[in-house]
């Protein structure tokens, strides 16, 4: 298994004993290309993988035979890759305010019941892992800062990191573009050039992103940090996407010196939330 978090497709994890629930969980949820699912059909076995990899979002049965659900949460939250992950109970029958009291006080968020509403499923988990995609880039902005910072290797450690990566100078000319920031760009491995050169508007008035307002040339500028802005971009290769997109300031002694912008095409995530609002709204 894959031990990393993907910026692709987000993991989610599916806990329950009965095949059948498995089944519909996992039916409901997989035909997004924005999820891959896992299924573990007991709480050890869950436990297991939560081991392995990390996970956006683990939907949870309670009743359970051996270990239930609120023992197998209280073991995932003592693990290194489950303490942070966004825990949803799946019940039929605990649905009274002890139970739900208790399933939050072993580290859930929040609760589906069965029967449940396909809708109002695909909604929750798209906010749930969307949450843990935002705090997921925030970490990978930070990680990219202190490595331009500390480390002599930095160049060759964020050309492997698997979100798009942008560093420029004081003067906004690309120092580097890693190999995911070129994918969701378009752009070949000799074009680098300015960010200014790139075209995108703002995905809720479709108004033009002048060139000082990109999230980079805002950290450039004024010394800002913007975290998981969401904006919509035309790439050198003429396809449109939607993208996350967060940048810091790089300094030295109080001086900017450049800045360190971080991305992630959410287009296919987007597109989905969009769609559900919709749905709901008609």
């Amino acid at each position: 298994m894959e031990n990393t978090y993907l910026p692709g497709p987000a993991n989610i994890l599916i806990v329950d004993d009965r095949p059948e629930n498995l089944l519909v969980l996992k039916a409901v949820l997989e035909d997004s290309p924005d999820y891959k699912i896992t299924t573990a059909s007991s709480g050890r076995e869950a436990i297991e993988v939560v081991k392995q990899v990390d996970f956006a979002l683990i939907l949870l049965d309670i009743q359970m035979p051996v270990m239930d659900g609120y023992e197998t949460a209280v073991e995932i939250k003592k693990l290194e890759r489950g303490k942070n992950v966004p825990i949803v109970m799946v019940t039929a029958i605990f649905r009274e305010d002890p139970h739900i009291l208790k399933g939050y006080a072993v580290g859930a968020i929040d609760y589906i019941g069965k029967p449940f509403n396909t809708d109002i499923l695909k909604a929750k988990v798209s906010v749930y892992t969307n949450l843990y995609l935002k705090s997921r880039q925030n970490a990978y902005l930070q990680e990219a800062e202190r490595l331009l910072r500390e480390e002599g290797n930095a160049r060759t450690i964020l050309e492997a990191m698997p979100i798009g990566v942008v560093v420029v100078d004081r003067y906004g000319a690309i120092q580097q573009l890693n190999q995911e920031a070129r994918q969701i760009w378009g752009v070949g491995t000799a074009a680098l050039g300015d960010y200014k050169d790139f075209s995108g508007w703002w995905p809720n008035t479709g108004r033009a992103i002048q060139p000082d307002e990109w999230a980079i040339a805002r950290a450039i500028d004024k010394g800002e940090t913007t975290l998981c802005e969401i904006i919509q971009v035309e790439c050198f290769d003429r396809t449109k996407k939607t993208v996350l997109n967060s940048a810091i300031p790089l300094g030295n002694q109080g001086q900017t010196t450049g800045a360190v912008d971080i991305m992630q095409d959410i287009s296919g995530r987007h597109h989905v939330q969009a769609e559900l609002a919709k749905s709901r709204s008609s």
